[in-house]
C-alpha cells in the first residue's frame, strides 16, 4: 500500500478510502462513469445560482465552483434546502421532504456545516411559524416529513462510517489523524495550539478575505452590509433568515480549527450566497433617502461608492483569474504524459512509477505499516529523516508490531508540539524539498541513497493517480504507482506483470518531467544496476 497511499485517504481493514465525507466522491465518480468528472460541480453551482440569485455576480463563487471542493455541493444543496424550508411554510407538504433531502445531502458532504445550517435553521423557522400560529399538528407533520426525506442519507452516512471507521458517527478525519481534529479550543494535528484568541483572529481573517474576495471590488461587501446593519437595524422581511444564514457559518467555524484559504475563504462559501443577498439589500437600503437625512447626503456617497467599485472590479477579476492558472511547468506534472495518451489500445497498457519526495516515501511507508497521520506529521516535523526512514523500514518488517514504536521510543520525539526542536537543521535537497537532519546522528549507506535520488527533482503521485488504473479497477489506462526505490518497486512489477514498466521523473532540477523507460530512469535516479 505504500505504493499507492496519498494524503487525504485512510488505510482501513476494510478498504482504502477518502477522509472525508462520501457523498461530494458519489457525485464526482458520475461524472467520471459518463467521461466528465469535471462536470457535476460546476451543474451544482449554477443550482446554487437558481435557488438563491445573484450568485453570478461573484467571481468567488465562479471561480471555487469550477474546482472539485466538497464546499461546492454543500453550497448548492443549503440554498436548496432553505429554499424548499420557504415554501414548505405555505405550500404543499412535498416541500418539507424535500428539506430533508437537501440537507441529508449537506450533511453527507460537510456534517458539522450541514447540521448547523440545513437542520437547526429550517428547524428554527418552523417552529417559530408553528407556534406563533398555533399549528401543532402542521409542525409535527413537516418535521416527521422531512425527518423521512433525511432518513436514507443518515442512514447511509452511518452505514459508510461504521463500515470503514467502527461508529456510526466517527469520520474519516478522526480515523486519519485522531481527537486533534475534533472540534473546540485544543493543539491541532500540526501541534499548533487553537484558542479563543486563535479563533478570534481567524474569523475575522475569514471575514475579511470574504468582503474582498465575494465582489472583487475595492469597497469590501462585507463592510457595506455592517454599515447597513448599523444604521438601519430593522431588516425587511426574510431578511433575518438571510442574516442567519450568513452568520451560522461563521459562528460553526469558530470552534474549528481548520481556516483554509485555498481559492479565498472557502470555510464561508456555502454562505457566500447570503451575503450577496444582503449586500444587494445594504446597497439599495444605504442609497434610499428618509427624513432628516437630505444634508448628510450619506446615500450619494454609498451610490457612487458602489459605481467606482463596480468599475474597478473588473481587473481585479482578471488578476484572480490569471492566479488560479496552472502554469506550465505545474501543468506538466499533473497530466498523464502525452506518448501514453496516444498509446496504441493494442498495447500492453503502462505501468508508470513516479519519483516523489523522500519525505513523501516516508510518509507513505509509515501510513501503510499502520501509524496515525497526526503521528507521522509529528514524525516528519520532530526527527531526524534518517532515523525516521530506518523506523519506516522496521515496522514495515514487523508488520506493524505496536510494541516497536515504544521500543524506538527514547530515540524519537512524537511530542505534539508545531515547533522543530534545534538540532535539527533544514536540508533541501531541491527547492521546496526540505528535510531535517541531525548533524550528531550517523547517516546510514542506505539514507544517503535516499537522499541522492532526489537531487534531480520531485512529481507528486496524487495529481496524477486518481486520473489512470488502480488495482483491481482496470481498463486499461496507465497505473500511476511511487517509486518507493529498486527493492521495493519489484513487488509492483510482480504484481502487474502484463504492464510495461516506466518511470516518470525530472532528468533535472529545473527540468519539465520525462518518461523514461523503467530500466534507463532507474539507473539516472538510483544509480546503475538497479532496475
Amino acid at each position: 500500500m505504500a505504493a499507492w497511499l496519498i494524503p487525504n485517504t485512510v488505510l482501513t481493514p476494510r478498504g482504502w478510502v477518502s477522509q472525508y465525507p462520501p457523498f461530494p466522491a458519489l457525485l464526482l465518480a458520475g461524472g467520471e462513469v459518463v467521461g466528465m468528472p469535471w462536470l457535476p460541480f460546476p451543474l451544482l453551482a449554477g443550482c446554487t445560482v437558481f435557488f438563491s440569485t445573484l450568485l453570478a455576480s461573484s467571481p468567488f463563487l465562479f471561480f471555487l465552483g469550477g474546482g472539485y471542493l466538497s464546499h461546492v455541493p454543500a453550497a448548492a444543496f443549503t440554498a436548496f434546502t432553505l429554499y424548499a424550508a420557504v415554501r414548505a411554510l405555505d405550500g404543499a407538504w412535498g416541500w418539507a421532504i424535500l428539506v430533508g433531502v437537501g440537507s441529508g445531502a449537506v450533511v453527507s458532504s460537510r456534517p458539522f456545516l450541514g447540521l448547523v445550517v440545513t437542520v437547526v435553521l429550517p428547524l428554527g423557522l418552523w417552529i417559530y411559524r408553528g407556534l406563533r400560529a398555533g399549528k401543532g399538528f402542521w409542525l409535527v407533520s413537516r418535521l416527521g416529513l422531512a425527518a423521512g426525506g433525511g432518513a436514507p442519507f443518515a442512514f447511509f452516512l452511518g452505514w459508510y462510517n461504521t463500515h470503514f471507521f467502527g461508529k456510526p458517527w466517527r469520520f474519516g478525519y478522526s480515523a486519519a489523524y485522531g481527537p486533534s481534529h475534533d472540534l473546540g479550543f485544543h493543539p491541532d494535528p500540526w501541534g499548533n495550539h487553537y484558542s479563543i484568541g486563535e479563533a478570534l483572529g481567524f474569523t475575522a481573517v475569514d471575514l475579511t478575505g470574504l468582503g474582498t474576495y465575494l465582489l472583487e471590488t475595492p469597497l469590501p461587501a462585507l463592510a457595506l452590509v455592517g454599515i447597513f446593519l448599523l444604521l438601519r437595524p430593522r431588516l425587511p422581511g426574510g431578511g433575518g433568515l438571510l442574516l442567519a444564514w450568513a452568520l451560522l457559518p461563521v459562528v460553526a467555524n469558530f470552534f474549528y480549527w481548520h481556516h483554509g484559504f485555498h481559492l479565498g475563504p472557502r470555510m464561508l462559501y456555502e454562505a457566500a450566497p447570503a451575503w450577496l443577498l444582503l449586500t444587494a439589500l445594504a446597497a439599495m437600503g444605504l442609497s434610499r433617502s428618509e427624513a432628516g437625512e437630505a444634508r448628510f447626503r450619506f446615500p450619494d456617497l454609498v451610490l457612487w461608492s458602489l459605481i467606482v467599485s463596480v468599475l474597478a472590479a473588473g481587473p481585479s477579476i482578471g488578476n484572480r483569474g490569471a492566479s488560479y492558472r496552472w502554469p506550465p511547468e505545474t501543468q506538466s506534472r499533473i497530466t498523464i504524459p502525452a506518448e501514453l495518451q496516444s498509446a496504441s489500445a493494442a498495447s500492453a497498457p503502462a505501468l508508470v512509477f513516479v519519483h516523489g519526495s523522500w519525505s513523501e516515501r516516508i510518509s507513505a511507508r509509515l501510513q501503510a505499516s499502520g501509524m496515525r497521520l497526526d503521528s507521522i506529521e509529528t514524525a516528519l516535523r520532530r526527527n531526524d529523516v534518517c532515523a525516521l526512514h530506518t523506523l519506516a523500514l522496521a515496522r514495515e518488517e514487523s508488520r506493524a508490531d505496536p510494541t516497536l514504536l515504544e521500543q524506538e521510543g527514547p530515540a524519537l520525539d512524537f511530542q505534539l508540539l508545531a515547533e522543530t526542536p534545534q538540532q535539527l537543521e533544514p536540508v533541501y535537497l531541491t527547492e521546496g524539498n526540505r528535510i531535517l537532519v541531525d548533524s550528531e546522528r550517523p547517516v546510514t549507506p542506505e539514507c544517503q541513497r535516499e537522499g541522492r535520488a532526489d537531487r534531480l527533482g520531485i512529481i507528486s503521485l496524487a495529481p496524477l493517480l486518481w486520473q489512470g488504473d488502480l488495482p483491481g479497477v482496470e481498463d486499461g489506462r496507465p497505473m500511476f504507482v511511487r517509486d518507493l526505490g529498486p527493492e521495493d518497486n519489484r513487488r509492483a512489477l510482480a504484481a502487474f506483470p502484463d504492464r510495461t514498466p516506466y518511470l516518470l521523473l525530472t532528468p533535472g532540477e529545473e527540468a519539465l518531467p520525462e518518461l523514461r523507460s523503467y530500466e534507463e530512469g532507474m539507473a539516472l535516479i538510483w544509480g546503475e544496476g538497479s532496475s
